[in-house]
């Protein structure tokens, strides 16, 4: 698995945030309600795209932040419960999963792919990209997810 490397301009994210490990059915259920209510939230970027942006990795604990959000236009009001962040300008290795293989394929970017590839992971948050026809009951259904790189 080869992933496609690309340059992103910054851009905004608006959503619902978890703060814990990864494992049980939080993030699913962080989606769930998060589906419910995305209608709040104002100056969406209207493509249907969301994301779920990870970010404070705590390698020790192996906690982290996870955002499940769409892009917008301009962050001015952020419903209440809801968080904002900026994605910076980066350059990343793009993959290519779905749902049932995610593990697997997030395994081989990190711990086969990074290690061989001339690059380094940077600081800036990975994220998942979830286009228009992502549909998360069809276990065939691809998504993207992009790994933040330098050059080593």
């Amino acid at each position: 698995m080869e992933p496609k490397i690309v340059t992103k301009p910054l851009f905004n994210v608006v959503g619902m945030k978890y703060r814990g490990k990864s494992g049980g059915d939080e993030i699913k259920e962080l989606w769930g309600a998060f589906m419910g209510r995305m209608h709040e939230i104002k100056y969406a970027v209207g493509d249907m795209v969301s994301y779920g942006v990870s970010t404070d990795f705590d390698y020790e604990t192996k906690v982290f932040d996870y955002i499940a959000c769409i892009a917008v236009e301009l962050i001015e009001e952020v419903p209440q419960g809801m968080v904002s962040l900026d994605i910076p300008q980066g350059t990343f290795a793009v993959f290519t999963t779905t749902l049932p293989t995610m593990m697997e394929s997030y395994d081989h970017a990190y711990h086969t792919w990074l290690p061989q590839s001339g690059y380094a992971k940077s600081e800036q948050p990975d994220y998942e990209e979830y286009g228009p026809s992502f549909d998360p009951e069809d276990p065939n259904s691809e998504f993207q997810f992009y790994v933040p790189i330098n050059k080593v």
